[in-house]
């Protein structure tokens, strides 16, 4: 528990970083390259990952849109493979049988959200419920 609040906790933090330009877009692909890789491939790392692309994508994506300078951006094609993983992580923990899937059911419709939000164009994470609610 104390290494998952950790590894959260620093995941928060650097997509912040990200997002107030403190941090190149070539660290940000790293750390997804980092967090999905294979031989650390574990729910929390993951979950960590779910985490920093919904703190971090629709950021990526209006960068990319917008015409900034081309060191400031993330390729379309680096932000497909990032995608592609997540789609992959979903798909194969969808078709796995009982004992053999990769991450757990929880990470699983994890993924799917995320997946679903970002086809949405992130309006999920956009959309804040600031009204007052009542009983009706």
């Amino acid at each position: 528990m104390k290494r998952q609040h950790k590894l959260f906790g620093n995941i928060e933090f650097i997509g912040e970083l990200y997002l107030c330009h403190l941090l190149r877009p070539d660290t940000v692909k790293s750390i997804f390259e980092h967090l999905l890789h294979m031989d650390c491939f574990m729910d929390d790392t993951v979950e960590a990952a779910l985490r920093f692309i919904e703190k971090v994508g629709p950021t990526i994506e209006e960068r990319m849109s917008a015409s900034e300078g081309i060191k400031r951006k993330i390729s379309a094609e680096d932000y497909e493979v990032i995608l592609n993983k997540f789609k992959k992580i979903w798909q194969d923990s969808d078709t796995s049988e009982a004992g053999t899937r990769t991450v757990g059911k929880r990470i699983q419709k994890l993924a799917q959200n995320m997946l679903e939000n970002q086809a949405l164009g992130w309006k999920k994470l956009k959309q804040k419920d600031t009204d007052v609610k009542t009983k009706d």
